[in-house]
C-alpha cells in the first residue's frame, strides 16, 4: 500500500464512445496522487486501443487486458493489482468532476472514516441525488441512515463511493461473479457491515449517464424476481445482524416495487405470450419473499394490497390484463 496514493479502477468493455469524456474527467483531477488501472473486458470496438493511448501519454495509467468475464471479474481483477491507500471505482461511460478525488480524500481523512459516499447527477433524470452532510458512527449510526441511502440508490453502487483499503481488506470485499445485476450492493454490504465511521458528502461529485437502453437495466431478464430474492434476502440479513429491527417497512415497499417493476417488464418487454407470462406470475407468486409481502400488507395502501392479493391468490389472468391495460 502506497499512502496516500488514489487507485481508480475503471472496467471497459466496449465503450469507446465515452471512454475518453471518462478519460479526461480524470486526467483533469487537482488531486495529484493518483493511480488508474483500467481493465479491458476483451473489448472489440476500439476501447483497448485508446486506452493505450492514455497509457502512453500519462504514465499513471495503467492498461491491463483480459478474457470476457463481466465486470465484476473486471474490478475484482483491478483490485488485486491495485497499490492506493485509497480505492474508487469509475464505470467507462461515465465523468468525475473534477474535485472528485481531492473533496473525497479531504473528507476522508478528516473524518478519518472508512468510506465517503457523495452525491452524483443523474443524466437520465437529470437532477442531483445528495445524501445528508453526516459522519454516521457505528452500526446504530448506519442503521439510523440505511433506509434513507438504500431508496435513494446512494448504497447499490460502487462508484459513488471512496473506500479505504484497509476497510476493504478486513471485510473480504471482492465482487460476486454469479450475479451480473445487484453484484455492487452485495459488495457495499460487506464493507458497510465493517465500517465503523461513514462520512457522507453532500455534494455531486459523480456525472452518471445511465441513458442506454440496450443496457441490463433496462431489458426484460427471465431471472429478474429470482436475483431480487436473492438481494432482498441479503439486505435483511444485513440489517438484522446490524440490529436492526425485524421486518423493516423500506424493504417492504422497495421490493414491492422492485416486483411491480418485473411485471410491468414481463407484461411490455418480454414478447411473451399471455400464457408464459402468467407462468412466471404463478412462479413469482410462490417466492419466499414475495409471501412475506402478503404477510405484511397492513404497511401498504389499499391499491398495493389488493395486488397483493391477486398474486397469494394466483389471480394470474386479472394481473396479466391489468398490466396489460397499464402497458399500452
Amino acid at each position: 500500500m502506497n499512502k496516500g496514493l488514489l487507485s481508480i479502477i475503471i472496467p471497459v468493455y466496449n465503450s469507446r464512445d465515452r471512454l475518453a469524456e471518462c478519460f479526461d474527467s480524470i486526467v483533469n483531477q487537482n488531486y495529484n496522487g493518483l493511480e488508474v488501472i483500467v481493465v479491458d473486458d476483451c473489448s472489440s470496438d476500439g476501447s483497448l486501443e485508446l486506452c493505450r493511448e492514455y497509457e502512453k501519454n500519462h504514465s499513471y495509467f495503467q492498461v491491463f487486458t483480459k478474457e470476457n468475464e463481466g465486470v465484476s471479474a473486471a474490478r475484482n481483477y483491478g483490485l488485486a493489482r491495485a497499490q492506493g491507500e485509497y480505492i474508487q471505482f469509475v464505470d467507462s461511460d461515465d465523468m468525475l468532476y473534477p474535485d472528485a478525488c481531492r473533496r473525497m480524500v479531504e473528507r476522508m481523512e478528516r473524518d478519518d472514516s472508512d468510506l465517503v459516499i457523495c452525491g452524483y447527477y443523474n443524466e437520465r433524470e437529470q437532477r442531483k441525488v445528495l445524501p445528508l452532510d453526516l459522519l454516521l458512527k457505528g452500526r446504530e449510526g448506519i442503521l439510523e441512515q440505511f433506509p434513507s441511502l438504500f431508496t435513494r440508490f446512494l448504497i447499490h453502487v460502487p462508484w459513488n463511493k471512496l473506500y479505504r483499503r484497509r476497510i476493504l481488506e478486513q471485510a473480504e470485499a471482492t465482487f460476486p461473479l454469479d450475479l451480473n445485476k445487484g453484484e455492487d450492493l452485495l459488495f457495499n454490504l460487506k464493507v458497510l457491515e465493517q465500517a465503523e465511521k461513514i462520512s457522507l458528502l453532500p455534494e455531486a461529485l459523480y456525472f452518471y449517464h445511465n441513458v442506454n437502453d440496450q443496457s441490463l437495466s433496462f431489458k426484460f431478464r427471465e431471472d429478474s424476481m429470482e436475483i431480487e430474492e436473492r438481494l432482498f434476502q441479503s439486505v435483511a440479513a444485513f440489517w438484522n445482524r446490524c440490529g436492526g429491527k425485524p421486518d423493516p417497512e423500506f424493504l417492504s415497499h422497495f421490493y414491492l416495487t422492485a416486483m411491480k417493476n418485473k411485471l410491468y417488464a414481463l407484461v411490455g418487454r418480454s414478447g411473451f405470450d399471455a400464457r408464459t407470462c402468467r407462468e412466471y406470475m404463478r412462479k413469482w407468486g410462490k417466492m419466499k419473499s414475495v409471501s412475506g409481502l402478503y404477510d405484511r400488507k397492513q404497511c401498504f395502501g389499499v391499491k398495493d394490497r389488493v395486488l397483493l392479493n391477486l398474486i397469494k391468490c394466483q389471480r394470474t389472468r386479472a394481473l396479466y390484463l391489468y398490466y396489460k391495460i397499464m402497458g399500452d
